[in-house]
């Protein structure tokens, strides 16, 4: 396997269950624990066959502040296919505004 700019270890496609999303590009889906990257531990003792879910953005709520983007809807999953693994946004993630609102505070803040 080859590796990005970042040392980050790329895979050859998504697991059986991950499907990209034609509207915005990240991926949905459901895959055995097994078949996702944990960053060199074993995947949970036990559970190989657990299933875990993700959503992509479509599947999000509003920005908290402009409410015209959405964030990843808080207590869900997002995949990775970068890494092959599956990201949990916690609850207190719906109170962070979108990427493109951080942006423009960060160019205002300078």
């Amino acid at each position: 396997m080859s590796k990005d700019e970042q040392g980050i270890k790329l895979v050859k496609g998504p697991p059986t269950g991950m499907k990209q999303c034609p509207v915005c590009g990240e991926y949905r889906g459901s895959v055995y624990a097994r078949d996702l990257d944990w960053g060199g531990s074993a995947f949970p003792p036990n559970e190989p066959y657990r299933i875990i879910t993700a959503s992509c953005l479509c599947d999000g709520i509003p920005c908290p502040r402009c409410k015209k983007n959405k964030i990843h809807r808080p207590i869900s999953n997002s995949y990775d296919p970068r890494r092959n693994c599956v990201e949990h946004w916690p609850w207190f993630s719906g109170m962070r505004p979108c990427r493109e609102c951080r942006e423009k505070e960060k160019l205002e803040k300078h």
